[in-house]
Order: C-alpha cells, then sequence, then structure tokens
C-alpha cells in the first residue's frame, strides 16, 4: 500500500480501498463503521493502557502511530495491526504526534496542563521529542513551551519542526541541530494546530480563540490572518498546490445554573463549520455548516475539488467549489480528535473517542462512494 502527500494509494485483495482508525475508550467488537454503499472491515489493536490521545498515519501508509496519556507512542503495521514498536520517554501526557514525509522519523510532543494547578512544584514535561521509527531511540529533545505541546508537523522536507501549545506560542526548530529558529509572539488563544504550507515558506497557527494565522516560516512574523475570530480551530489544512486553506471550528456556547440542588447544563452550538480560504487573498471562499458538533479533522484532495471533514460520528465530503456534498460516512462513535487524508484511491481517517481505555480500531473502507 502507497500513501503519497496526496493520502492513500492501493490496497490489497483486488478492491481498492481506504483505511479508517478508530480509537475507542469502550471496548465493544461490535463497534463496526457503516458507509452507505462501502465494504468495511475492522481491526481491533490492544496495547495503550490509558486513553489515546494523538493518531498520525506515515506518508506511505503502512504504519500509524498512537499516542496516549500512558506516556508512550506506539507504532504499528497497517495491514496486520501488529504492534512494531514502543516509544518511551515522555513523562506526561502525549498530546501530539506525525511523521516526517520519509516516515524514519516521529515527532511528538505533550504534557499536562493540570500539573501546576495540582502541584505548583511538580515537573510539567511540556518537551518535543524526535524518535527514530527503524530503532525507536529517541534523537532529539527540544524544550522551550512552558505548558503542553498541543500540535507538531514537520516541513515537507524534514529539516524543521513546528509546534503550537497551550503557552500560547508556535515555535519553528531545526530538526537536525535541535535548536529553536524562531517563535511567535504570544497569542491570545492556545495553539490548537500548526502546519507548513507546501512550499515550506510558510506556517499556518490554528488557536481556541478562533485566530487563523499565516506567518513566514523562516522568521514567524505574521503574513495574514484568514476572517475574524469566531469559535475555536479545530482542525486545518492547505491544498498540495497552496492555493488553498481549510478550516474547521467547533464554537459551543456551555451554560449552567442551578435548579434546586441539581446543576441544568445547556450547549448552544454558534458556529460548527469548515471553510475554505483563499491563501493568496485571505477571502473566504465556501463554508460547509453544521448545526451540531464541529469537525475534528480537514483535508483535500490532490486536484482539490474535494473537501473531507471528520465531524462527530461521520465523515462528509464535498465537491469545491461548488460545495454539493458527495457523499457521509456514519460512523458507530463520535470522536474529539482525529485526521484525515485523500488519496487517488481512498479516504483514510483517525478519530479518538477513548474515555476508559486505549484501544485502536483500523477500519477498512472500499472508496467508490467517496469519488
Amino acid at each position: 500500500m502507497k500513501v503519497g502527500n496526496d493520502g492513500v494509494r492501493g490496497a490489497g485483495q483486488g478492491r481498492r480501498a481506504g483505511w479508517l482508525l478508530t480509537v475507542t475508550g469502550l471496548v465493544v467488537l461490535g463497534a463496526i463503521a457503516k458507509a452507505a454503499g462501502a465494504d468495511v472491515s475492522a481491526k481491533r489493536l490492544a496495547g495503550h493502557d490509558l486513553p489515546v490521545e494523538a493518531l498520525a498515519f506515515s506518508t506511505d501508509g503502512r504504519m500509524a502511530a498512537s499516542g496516549s496519556r500512558d506516556h508512550t507512542i506506539k507504532l504499528w503495521e497497517v495491514e496486520s495491526g501488529k504492534l512494531v514498536r514502543k516509544l518511551e520517554g515522555h513523562a506526561g501526557d502525549v498530546k501530539a504526534v506525525a511523521f516526517s514525509a520519509d516516515g524514519k522519523r516521529v515527532v511528538s510532543g505533550g504534557g499536562d496542563r493540570n500539573v501546576a494547578r495540582l502541584d505548583p512544584k511538580a515537573e510539567n514535561d511540556c518537551s518535543v521529542r524526535v524518535w527514530d521509527v527503524d530503532s525507536g531511540r529517541q534523537v532529539l529533545r527540544l524544550e522551550g513551551h512552558s505548558v503542553e505541546v498541543c500540535s507538531v508537523a514537520f516541513s515537507p522536507d524534514g529539516t524543521r519542526i513546528a509546534s503550537g501549545g497551550a503557552d500560547r506560542v508556535c515555535i519553528v526548530w531545526d530538526a537536525v541541530a535541535g535548536r529553536e529558529i524562531a517563535r511567535t509572539p504570544r497569542q491570545a488563544g492556545r495553539v490548537e494546530r500548526v502546519a507548513f504550507s507546501p512550499d515550506e515558506r510558510g506556517v499556518l497557527t490554528g488557536t481556541d480563540d478562533g485566530e487563523l494565522t499565516l506567518w513566514d516560516s523562516g522568521t514567524l512574523r505574521r503574513l495574514k490572518t484568514f476572517g475574524g475570530k469566531l469559535g475555536k480551530i479545530s482542525c486545518l489544512a492547505l491544498s498540495a498546490d497552496g492555493k488553498y486553506v481549510a478550516s474547521g471550528r467547533d464554537d459551543a456556547l456551555v451554560q449552567k445554573r442551578m435548579s434546586g440542588l441539581a446543576e441544568q447544563t445547556r450547549t448552544t452550538f454558534r458556529d460548527c463549520s469548515v471553510r475554505v480560504w483563499d491563501a493568496a487573498s485571505g477571502k473566504e471562499l465556501r463554508k460547509f455548516a453544521r448545526d451540531d458538533f464541529g469537525p475534528v479533522a480537514v483535508a483535500f484532495s490532490k486536484d482539490s475539488g474535494r473537501v473531507a471533514a471528520l465531524m462527530a460520528g461521520e465523515v462528509r465530503v464535498w465537491r469545491f467549489p461548488d460545495g454539493q456534498e458527495a457523499g457521509t460516512f456514519q460512523l458507530q462513535e463520535a470522536g474529539t480528535r482525529g485526521t484525515i487524508a485523500f488519496g487517488p484511491d481512498g479516504l483514510w481517517a483517525m478519530n479518538s473517542v477513548g474515555f476508559f481505555d486505549g484501544t485502536v480500531w483500523i477500519y477498512k473502507v472500499s472508496a467508490e462512494s467517496v469519488r
């Protein structure tokens, strides 16, 4: 199986297919994703002791990485579901993982925002670490964030790493020398998402106060802000040619009040949309709306003709630029974290819904219905 920068390519058994990876906290053997017109098979991977917080596929589609609250990263063989390697070294929750484009390295980040609150003297491991996939050896430890790391990404050529943190900064690192190159000014919200542009000149960040910003990747000078602040940026992606930016917003207002001895909670979903922007002008081109939970991951097809979003309990696909819905995949369970990618022969998605254990499910979905 081959996955390029454009996502998935190929699958076995004479049928073109994509993969769907789900992490579930409840071990439910019957938890199978349903997709109209698509065949679905599933593998159950057990290995983490606590819930999984981060997931990533390697570019060639052969490996998957999962980061957990048990402080470990596990590398899995996608076809067989075999546990290949366990990466140990983090002293806190692993909140973010990503593969380099050549699949030879994994970058991870984590920490626990509650550590200082519970014990001001306790050490909070908010490091960014780089691992060799073949040996499992840690090759770099990067210190610079003051609280937990929320997101990480390699540059396309693998020479730099971007990390975003709850300390409200994005840092760009030299992935060879292990030194900090630049950092953004402190932003108004947590840097929940980071991504390099395909030409490596820009770094895109999304914050939990709704700011989507493009920075110069060498100096981290602000180049552009997309739209106004409206809801948490839950996910982002750039098209393969760098012309378009997609972002997901998850803006939920939770109101609580006491009624006698009982607490009542009311949730109002104000903006749970996927938006597509012109990268050069910053103009909003298309909005795909939903009236409840927002997207946790978004992706473009290689030709930018389709946009896919992983939402609560489903994957939705739209045609771009006309905005017509191209398909919906209903999932057994909703997830709060995930990722998604297109390929010429399939669609990949991963989500994490675990609260009690670290069970990982890999789903294989035939690709015909996402064309």
